[in-house]
């Protein structure tokens, strides 16, 4: 699946994972962009111990793993998808979304955002990679409390290291360059709208935590992202090309007070339409 640029399919026997592959000559469009990248790319690497085990580099392609947890089946609740930026390195590397702090704790979007949102996913008597296990299961499964029916995927793809001067979407912008992300996010909108079609009825919605994911997706006459705002009561607007599905932004999982009461009272909304 995917374009000339990006493309990506599941890795067999490893639920919960894309392979994706980014064609560097269709990435970048100048020797310039390119050479830039060549000489950034094993600092990146090196930032974070788990990169260079799911990176591939060579001068013709990015080759990597990313994350997504879609349930095959659907039931009778509405769909919830959450969209965050990009995936943790180590997070891929130990095969679920958030699997710990970097403290080696349980991460606070298990813990607290999704919790305080009455969304519950694992049993507390539980070790910590006992319930990155167990969660991978349930929402594989769908076999949780929540009012929703609950997918997880990420905007940009590519993953790196959770702290540091490579982390995060910052990290990935940093090594690609202004023009080379903004290429690599028209094809990531693609494979996220693709989700949200085969994934999302009228009756879900999408939330999305990261101000890229939120630009990109957002229907024509929704609000600009503005950091303000989205801290204090969060954005709610459309998906692009589907009206019938809310997107809902709330703000970074680092601030995890104001994401869990914003998500919550937006979620509290949406079960009342």
């Amino acid at each position: 699946m995917g374009s000339k640029l990006l493309e990506y399919s599941p890795i067999k026997d490893c639920h919960g994972q894309l392979k994706c592959k980014i064609i560097i000559n269709e990435l970048f469009k100048s020797s310039k962009e390119k050479e830039s990248f060549l000489g950034k790319i094993n600092d990146f690497l090196h930032s974070d111990k788990t990169n260079e085990e799911i990176y591939t580099v060579t001068e013709k392609y990015i080759e990597y793993k990313t994350e997504q947890l879609i349930p095959d089946k659907r039931d009778n609740r509405p769909q919830l998808l959450l969209i965050l930026g990009n995936p943790a390195s180590h997070s891929i590397n130990s095969g679920m979304f958030f699997a710990s702090e970097s403290n080696k704790s349980e991460h606070r979007f298990w813990k607290k955002i999704l919790k305080e949102s009455n969304i519950y996913l694992s049993d507390d008597d539980l070790s910590l990679e006992n319930k990155n296990e167990d969660r991978k299961r349930k929402i594989l499964d769908s076999d949780y409390e929540s009012p929703f029916q609950i997918g997880l995927t990420v905007f940009h793809s590519m993953p790196s290291g959770a702290s540091g001067a490579w982390s995060g979407v910052a990290g990935i912008h940093k090594l690609l360059g202004k023009k080379a992300l903004r290429r690599l996010e028209h094809e990531e909108k693609k494979r996220i709208l693709s989700t949200i079609n085969e994934f999302v009825t009228g009756k879900g919605a999408v939330v999305v935590f990261q101000k890229n994911a939120w630009q990109n997706l957002k229907g024509a006459g929704d609000h600009d992202y503005d950091y303000t705002t989205v801290r204090e009561e969060g954005i709610t607007g459309e998906v692009e090309d589907r009206k019938d599905i809310d997107l809902i932004c709330v703000p970074p999982t680092r601030l995890s007070g104001p994401c869990s009461r914003i998500l919550r009272e937006r979620l509290t909304e949406k079960l009342k339409q």
